[in-house]
């Protein structure tokens, strides 16, 4: 276990975070993590100047409160930038503004996500700390998404974006002061591959307490966000899945209720659709559910999803894919087989929920040292 001093007073320092999408409302695991982080910061005392690279500007009180400033600029998804040689997760998330911005001073910056770092290739930072905060192995993550992919031209486009992001992570990381990956899985990769600092920085959440709910929930539950590949194609598995069983399916995600239906025309009267309103919506939802569905196709360390799952609910019936930390699988209940997941399901609908000593101990002992970590770090 870690050990590093806590600080005698509050830290006075500011920090530039660059966000690859708004991280309010905290609707998704990756914003989550941002969301939770800018919490962390400033209970230490940090100053927060944020750049949020968004498709919609959605100004709100809970991030001006967090930060010190706030700046949004447009996300450029545009077909042609499909044509750079750069990734397109990286040329679609920059502004010329941002190089001014981070320029009005010499603070350290935190890249959220490689998606983020294109400044460095068009300016010179060498005189200021840099981190990046390593949500994936993006080229690792993109080849999985080709694979979730039905469509031809999508598959071709990730494989191209897998193999640009493998060449931009080689031209980016060596700037970089700092690596922190979010899971083992990630941590392991960046440690073999490269000569710098690398710091275990596990995922932030809002949980503290595992809540205690009552034996029998309404519905299994699927939450995850639909813009996603690979979530798109698990949510088709479990509609055929579900088309089958008695019993009910609430989908929760960020996307409008049309374009659901759009995505999924044939679905039975037993399998509903929520659009996520905000986290009290979500933990309401989390806490009505008998069964949270929780598997994915592809290996990308820690999913929240499933935290967030274990800490609010009752039942999570999950894949190998979800975690990469043993303590939490042996909570959970473990099926790689998908031709079996259906039976399981159905196992599970019959069980009533109790609460395990062994749930909470390792939740307890999960629940992590961030803040000090933030502290030596930073």
């Amino acid at each position: 276990m870690l050990k590093i001093p806590i600080l005698a007073h509050m830290i006075n320092k500011t920090l530039h975070i660059i966000s690859f999408d708004n991280p309010y409302p905290p609707v998704y695991g990756g914003v989550i993590d941002v969301f939770y982080k800018l919490k962390y910061f400033k209970e230490l005392g940090y100053q927060i100047i944020l750049h949020v690279y968004t498709a919609d500007v959605i100004v709100s009180k809970e991030l001006n409160e967090l930060c010190i400033k706030v700046y949004f600029y447009k996300r450029k998804k545009q077909w042609y930038n499909h044509f750079s040689l750069l990734p397109f997760v990286a040329v679609s998330r920059f502004d010329k503004a941002i190089i001014n911005n981070l320029k009005k001073d010499d603070h350290p910056v935190l890249f959220e996500g490689l998606h983020t770092t294109l400044p460095l290739v068009k300016n010179d930072f060498k005189n200021r700390k840099l981190y990046l905060r390593a949500h994936n192995v993006e080229h690792n993550y993109y080849k999985g998404l080709a694979k979730s992919e039905p469509s031809i031209l999508n598959k071709i486009i990730f494989t191209i974006e897998s193999y640009k992001l493998e060449m931009y992570e080689k031209k980016i990381l060596p700037k970089i002061n700092v690596i922190l990956p979010i899971s083992n899985y990630e941590y392991l990769y960046f440690k073999k591959e490269y000569d710098i600092e690398t710091v275990l920085l596990p995922v932030f959440h809002q949980n503290s307490k595992v809540i205690k709910l009552g034996v029998r929930g309404e519905y299994a539950l699927y939450q995850g966000d639909l813009r996603i590949s690979d979530n798109k194609r698990v949510v088709a598995k479990l509609i055929n899945m579900f088309n089958d069983i008695d019993y009910s399916l609430v989908i929760a995600s960020n996307i409008r209720k049309d374009e659901f239906k759009k995505m999924y025309p044939n679905i039975s009267g037993n399998i509903m659709y929520e659009k996520i309103k905000g986290n009290t919506h979500l933990l309401s939802l989390f806490n009505g559910a008998h069964i949270n569905t929780v598997f994915s196709y592809q290996n990308s360390g820690t999913k929240l999803k499933l935290i967030n799952a274990l800490y609010n609910s009752r039942f999570c019936l999950i894949n190998d894919n979800m975690i990469d930390e043993e303590s939490i699988k042996k909570v959970c209940d473990v099926e790689n087989d998908l031709l079996k997941y259906k039976e399981r399901i159905k196992t599970l609908i019959a069980k009533d929920y109790n609460l395990s000593e062994e749930r909470v101990l390792v939740l307890r002992n999960f629940v992590n040292q961030n803040k000090l970590i933030l502290q030596k770090i930073f």
